[in-house]
């Protein structure tokens, strides 16, 4: 019983800090990431635009997507995010899902388009998730996708699967 949804996916542009600053006003995102709440758009924005100018590493590619449940970007749902790491052969895997839109299969369904987008990158093998393990729906959603937990560091669960 696996909802898949046609999900708006774009990559993530600064202009998104309007759509999604409110969405992430809500205390209850926060209680398993490890992400702060933005005080102003202007602090969105610049974290924005440091997600897009990427890390300093060239071992690592950041990738950041905005979804929305519209195609002209009014509605934004949640974000998903990979970090490659190149010698590796994996990337880390995230999302995050506002709360209107919590237990109705978006989470499950942006990981799947997630590894989909994955599975054409000839240098990743393998993906990983680390997880909160207060965290018992974002654990449903990497079981379901077929994520097996491979051991527990700095009080996270680590989730992997093989790819490829």
């Amino acid at each position: 019983n696996f909802i898949f949804f046609n999900l708006n996916v774009f990559l993530l542009s600064i202009s998104d800090a309007e759509n999604t600053f409110n969405y992430l006003q809500d205390d209850e995102l926060y209680l398993y990431i490890p992400d702060v709440k933005y005080e102003n758009i202007q602090q969105l924005r610049n974290r924005y635009q440091s997600l897009i100018d990427g890390s300093h590493n060239t071992n690592e590619e950041w990738m950041n997507w905005i979804i929305y449940s519209d195609f002209h970007k009014k509605y934004p749902i949640g974000t998903i995010q990979a970090t490659v790491l190149k010698d590796e052969k994996k990337a880390y895997v995230g999302y995050v899902i506002y709360k209107k839109y919590w237990n109705q299969g978006y989470g499950y369904s942006a990981l799947q388009w997630l590894e989909n987008f994955l599975k054409e990158k000839d240098n990743v093998q393998y993906l990983e998730g680390y997880v909160d393990p207060r965290n018992i729906f974002s654990i449903k959603i990497l079981e379901k996708s077929g994520f097996i937990k491979t051991h527990e560091e700095d009080n996270d669960y680590v989730y992997r699967k093989q790819i490829k």
